[in-house]
């Protein structure tokens, strides 16, 4: 028995409209700095098609691509073949000028590494005990975390005649996790 192909939609959710734009500019008639900023069908994502060197189509839950930041930006080179347009707004022969992009592009191109660096800094500074990446890493923590709490209660309801002269004494969970270190 075949199990049934599963097919993703072309446009993965994307506005046709920007598909349309994204297709049309291949020949390259957006001018440079257009953009649409248009809401998905339940209004929670901003999709966002803005022209640079290529209509580059971006999605956001936090910004829309109306607003926009002035930033320095470099002439593209003359052998850059999809440069065309995005040469225009530099005069002459400007190597540098300072043009409104969206705010979502400049967030972009200045945090799209954060979720790297993390890894690497996690990856550098292991802490106290050996922590192995991946999913089991989550129930291991999860499991002591049960075994920990567990342990408090059974303490915290034991039938001890005494309970000011147990071994250990505590107020709280975080107290009886505090003695268990030392």
């Amino acid at each position: 028995m075949v199990a049934p192909s599963v097919s993703r939609p072309n446009n993965a959710g994307v506005i046709q409209e920007l598909i349309t734009l994204k297709k049309k500019d291949k020949k390259d008639i957006i001018p440079w700095g257009e953009t649409h900023s248009l809401p998905s069908a339940d209004g929670k994502v901003c999709q966002i098609g803005w022209k640079d060197q290529a209509f580059v189509l971006m999605m956001s839950t936090v910004m829309s691509g109306d607003t926009k930041v002035l930033r320095r930006r470099k002439r593209p080179k003359e052998t850059s073949s999809k440069a065309k347009t995005s040469r225009v707004p530099f005069k002459g022969r400007e190597a540098e000028k300072d043009l409104w992009i969206p705010k979502v592009a400049d967030f972009y191109n200045h945090f799209m590494g954060a979720v790297d660096e993390v890894d690497h800094l996690t990856a550098i500074n292991p802490g106290l005990r050996h922590v192995e990446r991946g999913g089991h890493q989550a129930l291991e923590h999860w499991l002591f975390l049960i075994a920990l709490v567990n342990s408090y209660l059974l303490s915290y309801m034991s039938e001890v005649p005494d309970p000011d002269n147990r071994p250990i004494n505590f107020r709280s969970q975080q107290d009886f996790r505090r003695q268990l270190i030392v």
